[in-house]
C-alpha cells in the first residue's frame, strides 16, 4: 500500500481543454511520489532487518543491500528519462539551494549507474580468488563481497526526503494553478 501523505491522485474533476481528456491533471511530479514513497518505505524496512532474519547473519546482510538497491532504483527513477507524458526531475532544479546534497544525489546515482543497474568500480561489491596449494593439486575459491553502508544510510533518507518534499511542493504549486484554471479548490486524493 502506498498511502504515505505525500501519494497524491493527479485526476481532478474539471475539463481543462485541448487535447487533455477531461478529468485529468496535465503530467506533472505526481508520477514521482511512488518512486519517492517506495524509496522510504524500502528504508525503512532495512532498520527492521532483524524482524525478517537473525541480526548479522549473512540473510541479514542480503536483505538490507535488496532493501537499499530498490530504495535506489525508485529514486534513480526520478531522474531519468522518463517515457512519454512523464516528467523527469532536474537534479539542478531540486538541488539548487541544497548544494550539499547534490554530492550525496551524485553517490546515489552513481551506485544506480556502476553497481545496481550495472556492472563497474562502484565501491559496493569485491571478487577475489583466494587459492591453496597442496601437494598434488590446487584449490581455488571465488570470494564475493557487498558492502552494505549502513553508516551512510541516514544521509541517504535524509535527501530521499528532501526530493520527496520538492515532489510535494511541486504537486502543490500544480494543484493551486489548476484551482485558478478550474475556479475550483483542487484537492489530492485522501485530503479532504
Amino acid at each position: 500500500r502506498l498511502d504515505s501523505d505525500m501519494a497524491y491522485h493527479s485526476s481532478v474533476g474539471c475539463d481543462l481543454g485541448g487535447d487533455q481528456p477531461t478529468g485529468y491533471a496535465t503530467p506533472s511530479t505526481c508520477f514521482h511520489t511512488p518512486e519517492i514513497t517506495i524509496t522510504l518505505k524500502s528504508m525503512l524496512m532495512i532498520e527492521n532487518c532483524e524482524r525478517y532474519e537473525a541480526k548479522g547473519s549473512s540473510e541479514e546482510h542480503l536483505l538490507q543491500q535488496a532493501l537499499f538497491r530498490n530504495a535506489v532504483l525508485n529514486y534513480a527513477k526520478c531522474f531519468s528519462r522518463s517515457g512519454k507524458g512523464r516528467v523527469t526531475l532536474d537534479k539542478k532544479n531540486v538541488f539548487k539551494d541544497a548544494q550539499l546534497l547534490l554530492g550525496t544525489h551524485n553517490k546515489l546515482i552513481d551506485y544506480r549507474n556502476k553497481f545496481f543497474a550495472h556492472s563497474d568500480d562502484s565501491g559496493l561489491d569485491y571478487v577475489s580468488l583466494a587459492t591453496k596449494e597442496e601437494s598434488d593439486h590446487i584449490v581455488v575459491k571465488q570470494l564475493y563481497t557487498i558492502v552494505v553502508p549502513i553508516n551512510e544510510f541516514s544521509v541517504y533518507t535524509t535527501v530521499f526526503k528532501f526530493c520527496g518534499d520538492h515532489v510535494k511542493e511541486k504537486i502543490e504549486k500544480s494543484f493551486r494553478g489548476l484551482e485558478k484554471r478550474c475556479g475550483k479548490r483542487v484537492y489530492g486524493f485522501g485530503q479532504r
